[in-house]
């Protein structure tokens, strides 16, 4: 390990957590549908697994930005190889739902501090000009492993108990932690003074001060929002409406992976610094058309292409703003912006997860998809007329400093 270089290392390490998380996310609604055949239970899964970065997440950047990046990755990994081993004891014990959504929720609550941490290494070890291309490596091999851990999963429950995955996942994490060993982080004792909340408040207001993060943060929000009425219910809305079987899902997961690999190599193509809103926008609406597409009659694999275009653009829009914020945001800032963003962007995930599956229960899956195409498309009404608004409210004004200077 010590003959890798220190951005390998890191990109190691989130190869194989997000190889775990990945197999988590196909292997636990696999698990919750088959015992419960109910998309409810499905989607109330899924919840349990996105609430983090809305409650305990918010004080990651905190943390992060208080201590050494590098010693947080190794406990967070850690941990969550005990969380993913009673996890894979759980899943044979259905009386134990409650307990099964718990371990979720704190196996989330650890990436929720990996992501910033992961962040504030990038700025620490990397020059400005070096951030895109690293943060599209990072972005890459995440997507490989949405390729490879489907299609590995899928291929596992004909032959394995469901309850190995979650060996493999727990597996996955404790190599993660082995990686980051001997990586040197910053201690940042001198912001150990501020309050916490002082900390969090800081981290909105780097979000509110640049009007690019801000636009790009508020579609985020409804595109998450759009994508978990989907994701949350994909298990449920491809098995009534294709006859989808558990190797066909993971198929369509890893071809959504392999369109979101071509989306970071694309986003590594794009100098775009000043314009990365605009970018962020506009493929923001071309994602929301597709996805009112796929409502209609279309074949499995026709959805699927256009399921893998959103992957794509996607993860354009993902590498942009990382590097984007990474570039303009104080590095003593970094954790708490991200932090402050996720918490924002995943506000509409649990949301939207336990609407959709009543939503889906009541209406089906293509009022489902329609609801996922018009809410990306009102975002990106949203920051239009938003802009309009500000533009009309600033023209004509006197800026400041010529009004002093009178």
């Amino acid at each position: 390990m010590a003959l890798l270089g220190v951005g390998n290392r890191i990109i190691l390490c989130t190869a194989l957590s997000t190889t775990a998380g990945w197999i988590n996310r196909l292997a636990v609604p696999l698990v919750v549908y088959n015992i419960s055949r109910s998309p409810i239970a499905t989607s109330l899964a899924f919840a349990a697994a996105h609430l983090p970065p809305i409650t305990v997440g918010l004080l990651s950047g905190a943390i992060v930005d208080r201590h050494s990046a590098t010693r947080l990755i190794f406990a967070a990994t850690s941990l969550s190889f005990l969380a993913i081993m009673a996890i894979s004891w759980l899943v044979t014990q259905p009386h134990l739902y409650v307990l099964l959504f718990i371990f979720l929720f704190i196996n989330s609550s650890l990436s929720s501090v990996q992501l910033p941490a992961t962040h504030v290494v990038v700025v620490e070890k990397f020059a400005p000009e070096q951030r895109l291309r690293i943060n599209s490596h990072l972005g890459m091999v995440d997507q490989l492993s949405s390729v490879m851990a489907p299609l590995a999963t899928g291929a596992a429950v004909l032959l394995i108990p469901a309850q190995w995955l979650f060996y493999l996942s727990a597996c996955a994490y404790l190599a993660a932690s082995m990686a980051v060993l001997r990586i040197h982080s910053r201690e940042r004792r001198e912001f150990r003074r501020v309050a916490i909340h002082q900390d969090i408040a800081r981290g909105f207001r780097t979000i509110k001060k640049d009007r690019q993060i801000l636009a790009c943060t508020v579609l985020f929000m409804f595109s998450n929002f759009a994508s978990t009425l989907v994701q949350s219910t994909f298990v449920p809305l491809t098995h009534n409406r294709f006859g989808a079987s558990a190797t066909a899902v993971s198929v369509l997961f890893a071809t959504a992976g392999l369109f979101g690999i071509a989306g970071h190599f694309l986003a590594r193509k794009l100098v775009v610094r000043s314009k990365t809103a605009a970018v962020v926008l506009a493929l923001t609406a071309i994602s929301g058309a597709l996805t009112t597409l796929m409502a209609a009659n279309l074949g499995i694999v026709a959805f699927g292409f256009f399921w893998g275009v959103c992957s794509l653009l996607g993860c354009i829009n993902v590498t942009l703003l990382s590097t984007y914020r990474q570039c303009v945001v104080p590095p003593h800032l970094v954790g708490r912006s991200v932090s402050a963003a996720r918490f924002a962007t995943y506000l509409p995930i649990p949301v939207a997860a336990i609407l959709s599956g009543f939503a889906f229960d009541r209406l089906g899956g293509d009022l489902l998809l329609l609801a996922s195409g018009t809410a990306r498309l009102l975002g990106v009404v949203a920051i239009l007329v938003g802009t309009f608004s500000f533009s009309r409210r600033t023209r004509g004004a006197v800026h400041p400093e010529k009004l002093e200077a009178a």
